[in-house]
């Protein structure tokens, strides 16, 4: 992967747009609704990858971009294939505080309605 500063001189105003639709503590209405509960995404990984993710098994993981996940029940991410994180959102709307990103569903907005999708920010 190497930085794409004329990728990213383009997309910095979409992207920070974006990215603050799952800022908390905005004045107004929330666009979207922070989401708890399990989801589940599948990647493709190569052997040391792997092994690092194995090693982080239980813990916090951050990943560099807008990471798009199925809620588990939706038995979304089935047919991709690769390794499968269970992640769970444990956030609370009454715990979230003012400057905090938060998944959020964006079912509604997604073109894969069946998978009730959930963007991690």
């Amino acid at each position: 992967y190497m930085d794409d500063a004329e990728g990213l001189h383009t997309y910095a105003p979409f992207i920070r747009e974006l990215r603050d639709v799952f800022l908390s503590g905005q004045k107004g209405a929330m666009v979207v609704e922070p989401f708890c509960g399990q989801v589940t995404r599948r990647m493709r990984l190569n052997r040391e990858q792997t092994k690092m993710y194995v090693q982080k098994k239980g813990q916090k993981v951050f990943w560099a971009a807008f990471t798009s996940t199925s809620e588990a029940s939706a038995g979304g991410n089935g047919d991709f294939g690769g390794a499968l994180f269970n992640i769970r959102c444990n956030v609370q709307k009454k715990d979230i505080l003012p400057g905090m990103y938060f998944p959020a569903s964006i079912s509604k907005l997604s073109c894969f309605k069946m998978e009730n999708e959930v963007l991690l920010p």
